[in-house]
């Protein structure tokens, strides 16, 4: 199942509105699959019942309840949640770890850390209260980015199925991944990566940033006229990793 880039919770009376094609724009979105719309009924249905929906901050019902996703942990974390942008990169760093040890990674570290200015940053506000993601990039901490991705196996660790590993990818945000689906692809093909090295890129944020753009492009007075997003011409440091990895 793909979950949309954003969520937002809202009173059952919008929500049906919504539903019932009032609102044209956010039914484009819908049906993109970029957005989904949850009334405060359904998302304590979903809750009651354990649904698959993962939802790690609880809404307060006060017209703030808006999410984004994170496919590194399969949740929905708040755009108001201070630790927002570290649980990505942290979450990544899981992932991808997660899955070179399955195909068998011997060693992964950090080979060089950097960022960039090329990415929009959106800012905005949700009843008065402001945004930016600025603000809470400065909370990053690339030591912690290294301890949670930087490993040794002193003895290989064995071969996963690779059904169960192309799965993992796919469920934790890695389907596209291009080295590491030509890893996995070496592997199908009956080629051992002993002995292989690479170097390659990990960039954080873009789920965040996408979400964020479109986010932006919602008009407050289809959900609330507290919720602004607006573009602004501030940027934000996009960071970059090159990882080394021994098999």
């Amino acid at each position: 199942m793909n979950e949309s880039e954003l969520l937002i919770v809202v009173n059952d009376t919008k929500a049906s509105g919504i539903k019932k094609n009032y609102y044209p724009e956010l039914t484009t979105l819908i049906k993109r699959g970029a957005l989904t719309i949850l009334s405060y009924s359904e998302y304590e249905e979903c809750r009651r019942t354990r649904s698959g929906l993962r939802i790690l901050d609880k809404p307060l019902f006060n017209d703030e309840d808006v999410y984004m996703y994170n496919p590194y942990s399969r949740s929905y974390i708040k755009t108001t949640n201070q630790n927002l942008f570290m649980s990505f990169c942290v979450d990544k760093n899981i992932a991808v770890k997660e899955a070179l040890l399955r195909m068998g990674a011997k060693l992964i570290r950090i080979k060089v850390e950097y960022s960039d200015n090329n990415t929009i940053n959106i800012s905005g506000k949700i009843n008065g209260k402001i945004i930016n993601t600025n603000a809470d990039y400065n909370k990053l901490d690339v030591t912690k980015f290294i301890t949670d991705i930087e490993c040794k196996a002193s003895n290989r660790i064995p071969m996963k199925d690779l059904n169960l590993i192309r799965t993992y990818l796919l469920d934790h945000g890695l389907g596209n991944d291009t080295l590491l689906n030509s890893f996995c692809e070496s592997l199908e093909g009956g080629r051992n990566l002993s002995g292989r090295e690479e170097d390659f890129h990990i960039t954080y944020l873009n789920e965040v940033d996408s979400a964020l753009e479109i986010l932006s492009t919602i008009d407050s007075r289809y959900i609330n006229a507290s919720l602004d997003f607006t573009r602004n011409n501030n940027y934000i440091q996009q960071i970059t990793m090159e990882l080394h990895v021994e098999f």
